[in-house]
């Protein structure tokens, strides 16, 4: 998908909102050299409202660096609370957490790219969980013929991002099919585990101008975990 810049995601769960992504999945897509990322999301399901929000700026030599807000959860199945400090539970990310991101990528030729990120901060809810809220993940870019992209990908995460007790490793997928060239296109992703990340979503990518993407999705918990069936919307600016 185009590089991104700000955008609005109505969504159950995520990898953490790392840097660009697809819907869930990072795209492995970096800020322009001197430009910057802002990205606003909300994911909503009958019993609360999660806010996340990520900024990156292009630091060029294929890097980028930024800073996410992310899991601040408003929790309104009994009344209204702010999900800060709440007792969690297995398969549950801790809520919310701040974190320093980074990403680099190389393409290797005009239709294989590879890209290496990380997410790392800290846990500032639960007191339960560990305080260090860190992942690492590679993406790897193929330009099929019709411009489709496949994205192939795997991450490690630590238990304040997945909600398991030990470290957790799992597969990234990822599809993008232009049906009409930069106008309108069939999104996939998915995020590996039975976690608090667990995902997949079936949406599409609608773009209003070069710059304004509206996308919508079906979203689809991984069986065995905590997360729930969501609708997700995005409005993306560059």
């Amino acid at each position: 998908m185009k590089k991104l810049g700000a955008f609005l995601v109505l969504t159950v769960a995520g990898f953490s909102h790392a840097q660009q992504s697809l819907f869930n999945v990072p795209s492995g897509e970096l800020t322009k050299p001197g430009h910057t990322f802002f990205q606003q999301q909300a994911g909503y399901t009958p019993s609360n409202l999660q806010l996340n929000s990520v900024f990156c700026y292009g630091l060029g030599k294929h890097t980028e660096v930024g800073f996410d807000l992310v899991n601040l959860d408003l929790d309104f199945s009994n009344g209204f609370s702010v999900g800060w400090d709440d007792g969690l539970v297995k398969k549950a990310g801790a809520t919310p957490q701040a974190l320093g991101t980074f990403l680099t990528a190389h393409e290797w030729n005009s239709w294989w790219k590879s890209s290496l990120g990380t997410q790392i901060g800290t846990n500032l809810g639960a007191r339960s969980f560990s305080r260090l809220a860190a992942t690492l993940y590679t993406i790897q870019t193929f330009t099929l013929p019709a411009e489709i992209k496949v994205y192939l990908g795997g991450y490690v995460a630590t238990q304040a991002i997945t909600g398991m007790n030990n470290l957790e490793a799992n597969l990234l997928l990822g599809l993008e099919i232009p049906i009409v060239h930069e106008k309108f296109h069939l999104v996939f992703d998915r995020v590996g585990g039975n976690n608090a990340i667990g995902l997949a979503v079936l949406g599409g990518a609608y773009f209003v101008t070069p710059d304004v993407v509206i996308s919508a999705g079906l979203q689809l918990p991984n069986d065995s975990t905590m997360n729930k069936t969501g609708a997700i919307f995005e409005l993306t600016l560059l």
